[in-house]
């Protein structure tokens, strides 16, 4: 289990299941069936190692307004059991105590009346492994991405399809033939420290990527020597403003790659 703060939610366990009982009350879960499932889905259960699970479900229920009896007992009893001196190294003890602290209080006043939780916004991409996608820029410049893999997550209702991509490069005029595109050396961008990279990323909302601004040329096998591994987000917006965000992004990187 990943952890990185004293925060309730700062760990891989408490952001799953707050995340889990939030699509199963989004799906139509009552507070007890959302905790059930929940319980069970993150194997939660009288070990040390799931307290901060109990902890953050006993959270997300107070602040939806869907507290069960049970769960509200586990995590306070996760509260009480907590020892901040482990965080003494970090120098972050003091701070996991105000937490525990003001967790302590929260958990024990009334929760308010039950809130609107709506399912998560979720990434649908359309594209494939191994398309190689053209996009025509404002400035008339051919841009290829070539997608390298679909990740899929799968939470306890919904599921998130994304894609990785990798910027293969810029032409002046059309693009050339597909063996052309896919023996090129990624196009290299300088950040604002001037240090190159290679473009590799994912879309917010990839099911906004379509339309006549993108084209799927071919399919080829992404060669896993390619990727990088340094990845970023890129934000689409609404699907009216998708191509117009995405052209913005590129023509950035155009006017930044190295050599430029």
């Amino acid at each position: 289990m990943g952890v990185w703060g004293p925060g309730v939610f700062d760990n891989d366990l408490a952001l799953d299941v707050k995340a889990g009982f939030r699509e199963l009350i989004a799906a139509g879960y009552g507070p007890s069936a959302a905790s059930q499932r929940a319980i069970q889905a993150f194997e939660l259960g009288p070990d040390a190692e799931s307290a901060p699970g109990w902890l953050a479900l006993a959270v997300v229920q107070w602040d939806t307004g869907r507290v069960t009896e049970d769960v509200q007992a586990h995590g306070l009893a996760a509260l009480r059991s907590d020892d901040p001196s482990v965080w003494d190294e970090s120098g972050l003890a003091s701070r996991r105590r105000a937490v525990v602290e003001a967790t302590l209080a929260k958990l024990g006043t009334a929760p308010g009346p039950p809130t609107n939780v709506r399912a998560p916004i979720l990434a649908q991409s359309p594209y494939s492994p191994g398309e190689v996608i053209g996009f025509r820029l404002q400035n008339g410049i051919a841009v290829a991405i070539w997608a390298m893999r679909n990740e899929v997550h799968d939470g306890l209702v919904f599921t998130d399809v994304n894609t990785y991509f990798q910027l293969v490069g810029f032409w002046e005029d059309d693009l050339p033939d597909t063996e052309t595109i896919i023996g090129t050396d990624p196009t290299r961008i300088q950040n604002v420290g001037g240090v190159p990279y290679v473009l590799e990323f994912i879309l917010r909302l990839p099911q906004h990527a379509v339309g006549p601004a993108w084209t799927t040329i071919a399919t080829r096998p992404f060669p896993s020597h390619r990727e990088v591994g340094n990845y970023r987000v890129i934000k689409l917006g609404s699907k009216v403003k998708a191509a117009a965000a995405f052209d913005d992004y590129l023509t950035y990187c155009y006017d930044h790659q190295v050599g430029a």
